[in-house]
């Protein structure tokens, strides 16, 4: 323990403050993965089925769901932060905290998700 004071004293003096934040940590991973995995995998799965020669060929929505997701996925996450602070004070009435964190991270993870669940199935 003497090592861990002599190496990180500020963190190590600030125990209590590292357990809150790592808890807040893990509540906003696990809200965001719950909203982020499903709607992702709805638009991953809908770009593969809407594509030209897809399952259901819809080309216009295939090519408006491609560009939004483009478009969203090329956004920094910060800008995205403060694109979205009127829309997640409506939603959680707030923008700080672990609740004010929640819509930016989803709308942020879910274009990069459905990415992945597309490049997926068009392997399979």
């Amino acid at each position: 323990m003497e090592f861990l004071y002599q190496i990180i004293p500020n963190v190590m003096n600030n125990l209590d403050a590292l357990w809150v934040a790592t808890i807040e940590t893990v509540q906003m991973l696990v809200l965001t993965t719950l909203f982020a995995v499903p709607i992702g995998t709805f638009f991953g799965v809908l770009l593969v089925v809407c594509r030209k020669d897809g399952l259901f060929e819809n080309t216009p929505l295939w090519w408006i769901l491609d560009k939004f997701i483009n478009l969203f996925r090329c956004i920094p996450f910060m800008i995205l932060v403060g694109m979205m602070f009127p829309l997640t004070r409506m939603i959680v009435g707030t923008t700080v905290f672990v609740a004010g964190t929640i819509p930016p991270l989803v709308a942020g993870t879910i274009p990069f998700f459905a990415r992945q669940v597309e490049s997926s199935l068009l392997e399979v």
